[in-house]
């Protein structure tokens, strides 16, 4: 018999080239939203119990790279299997614009991963 695995959240979050000060685009704010959500979620039961959180994924990577063109992005689809969730803190971390936004979340809809923002 062959045991599925169980549900996974993924974490994403990108750099800011703004410059400033700007704290809530750092590495480590993005981070503590998702992980947030996922505990909130998780003591909600609005996630199954037995999900596992997969990781956290960080581009470098600064504005003018379409979110599928970025490396962790290929690295979390790489990865998800259908059922998956990918969270992410603010959405202008992840498209560039309605363009890239529209293109990425078909092609991740397709893969059977759902998207959820924490904003």
């Amino acid at each position: 018999m062959i045991s599925q695995c169980p549900p996974c959240i993924f974490g994403y979050g990108r750099r800011s080239d703004e410059t400033g000060t700007r704290q809530e685009l750092t590495e480590a704010v993005q981070q503590e939203r998702v992980e947030m959500w996922f505990r909130h979620a998780r003591e909600a039961k609005a996630i199954a119990a037995e999900t596992i959180y997969g990781g956290w994924f960080f581009d470098s990577i600064t504005s003018g790279v379409n979110w599928l063109e970025r490396p962790q992005a290929q690295e979390i689809l790489r990865r998800a299997r259908p059922g998956d969730k990918l969270v992410f803190a603010k959405l202008d971390r992840v498209a560039r614009d309605q363009l890239d936004w529209c293109t990425s979340y078909k092609v991740f809809h397709e893969a059977g991963v759902g998207l959820v923002c924490c904003d």
